[in-house]
């Protein structure tokens, strides 16, 4: 297989419930045990060539993997120097995250933060 899937519980099982018609905000420890033994079965098919870290971008970026699960940010990178690579959202959804830094207004050294 040439897909990868994040090794963020978050992500790819939410996901996988997503493709099975699950709410993964209100899912049950029965769809929780559908979705891991749906991925344990492309696993086992070799259908899925690893779980990986943030590191799927090199074998995407090399052609190692064909699809994956991955984060916007880091395909859009990608595609600067291989338009090739494509972001695409599925029709089962998909999951929302986002990072972010916050100072608090009292902080003693807001100037170095910002």
């Amino acid at each position: 297989g040439r897909v990868s899937f994040l090794s963020e519980m978050r992500d790819t099982v939410g996901m996988t419930l997503l493709d099975q018609g699950k709410d993964p905000g209100k899912f049950t420890d029965t769809d929780f045990d559908g979705a891991i033994g749906r991925l344990q079965k492309a696993v086992d098919k070799k259908q899925i060539r690893r779980f990986t870290g943030n590191d799927y971008t090199a074998d995407l970026s090399k052609g190692d993997i064909a699809a994956c699960v991955g984060w916007a940010g880091d395909i859009i990178q990608l595609q600067a120097d291989n338009p090739d690579i494509k972001f695409a959202i599925p029709a089962a959804g998909y999951i929302t995250s986002s990072d972010n830094l916050l100072v608090p207004a009292q902080a003693r050294h807001k100037t170095n933060a910002e």
